[in-house]
């Protein structure tokens, strides 16, 4: 169960209309201070309470502050409003579902060994640069919390991954079945069309003295090409390439003419609805139809990353359907509640 802010304020010695408005003004400017205190203030603020645990603005900061600053960059007045509080709300609501999984690994009795937790937080020194325990604590502590309290978020970072993960194997992982379907249902994009490399030479229909004259010559000679494409090129002055094109879609006109293809092949007198042309193939790859072995292992991982966000939110929606989540500041627009 989700309830929002009320906001409401009891006015006294006033007949029901002008209440009735009095109320209105104060929960639009309630609103309105809300807002601008969660995007603009750093002064720390309840944001939420889960079960009645809050979660203050000091909480979801670190998270946030160097995406506010892209922001910050990037957008400006309202927009940027809106913006910076679409992430914070972002991430009030992820820090909902980490204070609820924490609290349903405590209900169901399930306990992290502390020497895991202190391993854990010397690897995270090794990865800061830290080169002891000490140095890492001096460096929690100029960040502004008791190492104890980094200690518990490090370790309630823990019990979240346990538990998303632990949700995921209940579920069940891909079975060589169904990654089999799933490479069948996307071979078609996994397969390689192959494509072509052409250079055109174009003529009017009714130029038939020099189709005539340049299909000779070049029979006899496919080295002059360049010096026909100085003068009959589609872009003039170039080799007359117009770059890379899937087989798939050439124009059909083109690929009735190609038959063989092969690198410095020149077909010659393609007509066409436009013009009459000589088609130069500067550069060929061939089709390849994909290989399941080949992607099988990828098609895995893939599935496995989506069917791990699935499990993720579905498990988080289950935890929501039993708490009680209260918001303090406005519900940003186009941004909906979990």
């Amino acid at each position: 169960m989700i309830s929002a802010h009320p906001g409401v304020y009891y006015v006294q010695m006033v007949n029901k209309m002008t209440k009735k408005i009095i109320v209105l003004f104060l929960l639009l400017l309630t609103v309105k201070i809300a807002a601008a205190a969660l995007v603009y203030s750093e002064t720390d603020s309840v944001l939420a309470a889960v079960n009645g645990d809050p979660i203050t603005l000091s909480e979801i900061l670190p998270a946030v502050r160097e995406k506010e600053l892209q922001l910050r960059s990037a957008y400006s007045g309202k927009v940027l409003e809106q913006e910076i509080l679409k992430l914070r709300f972002r991430a009030v609501e992820e820090l909902a579902d980490q204070k609820l999984i924490v609290a349903d690994f405590h209900s169901k009795k399930l306990a992290i060994p502390p020497q895991e937790v202190e391993n854990e937080l010397d690897r995270l020194g090794a990865h800061i640069g830290c080169h002891s325990r000490r140095e890492l604590e001096e460096r929690v502590k100029r960040s502004g919390i008791t190492f104890a309290k980094f200690r518990e978020k490090i370790r309630n970072r823990m019990i979240v991954q346990v538990m998303r993960r632990r949700e995921y194997l209940l579920a069940g992982t891909p079975t060589p079945a169904e990654v089999y379907q799933r490479f069948k249902t996307e071979e078609k994009q996994l397969s390689f069309p192959g494509n072509v490399e052409l250079a055109l030479l174009k003529f009017a229909k009714n130029d038939s003295s020099n189709i005539k004259n340049v299909g000779k010559s070049l029979s006899k000679n496919p080295s002059q090409w360049d010096q026909f494409a100085q003068l009959y090129a589609v872009v003039p002055g170039t080799n007359g390439s117009i770059g890379s094109i899937e087989l798939d879609k050439l124009r059909p006109e083109f690929a009735k003419a190609m038959q063989e293809i092969k690198e410095g092949k020149i077909y010659s007198g393609v007509e066409t609805a436009d013009g009459v042309y000589f088609i130069k193939i500067l550069k060929y790859q061939p089709s390849r139809k994909a290989i399941f072995r080949e992607h099988a292992e990828a098609i895995k991982k893939k599935m496995e990353s989506e069917n791990y966000r699935q499990c993720c939110a579905e498990y988080a929606r289950r935890l929501r359907d039993g708490a009680v989540i209260e918001y303090f500041f406005p519900i940003p627009e186009g941004v909906n509640k979990k």
